[in-house]
């Protein structure tokens, strides 16, 4: 579940809300579908079973 987002010079950041195994595999899913785009993980924050994942969607070019 996306939670925040901000963008700023073109970059997109997102705070994500979920489980571990569902943001890697969301992340993955994301890379394979858009390859002119990477996501690069900002910090992870655990707070109990949830885990927040801040990151940001830059283009590879």
């Amino acid at each position: 579940m996306i939670v925040s987002t901000d963008e700023h010079e073109g970059i997109l950041e997102l705070t994500l809300l979920g489980s571990t195994e569902r943001l890697i595999n969301w992340i993955n899913t994301v890379d394979e579908k858009e390859p002119s785009r990477h996501i690069e993980i900002e910090d992870i924050e655990r707070k109990g079973n949830v885990v927040y994942v801040h990151c940001a969607v830059k283009s590879r070019i």
